[in-house]
């Protein structure tokens, strides 16, 4: 249901500029120990425990276009390759992506 929710609310994007940003989430200890699947859960392990990266895309009115999920430890550029090929926009604001350590 939610993908539709976004897969709509993409459609009638304002592409006067797209923004990029990303955030952490933390992931409970018990989140992780599911049996696995196919799919990659996304969930990563570093210094503040398990955690996931979302990475979003959204247009001019802050409406979410695309949200790839990274593991936690990942870097932020990964999650920005995943989105730059979606974008419509001939402006991109984003923040300057470094790692700490």
């Amino acid at each position: 249901m939610w993908e539709r929710v976004f897969e709509h609310l993409a459609s009638e994007a304002d592409n006067e500029y797209a923004m990029i940003d990303s955030t952490i989430v933390r992931a409970h200890q018990h989140g992780a120990g599911a049996p696995k699947k196919d799919e990659d859960q996304a969930i990563g392990r570093s210094r503040g425990g398990l955690s996931t990266k979302i990475p979003a895309l959204v247009d001019a009115l802050g409406n979410p276009l695309a949200f790839p999920l990274t593991p936690g430890q990942a870097h932020d550029l990964v999650g920005a390759d995943a989105l730059l090929p979606q974008i419509a926009a001939d402006i991109l604001i984003a923040d300057r992506s470094r790692s700490i350590g």
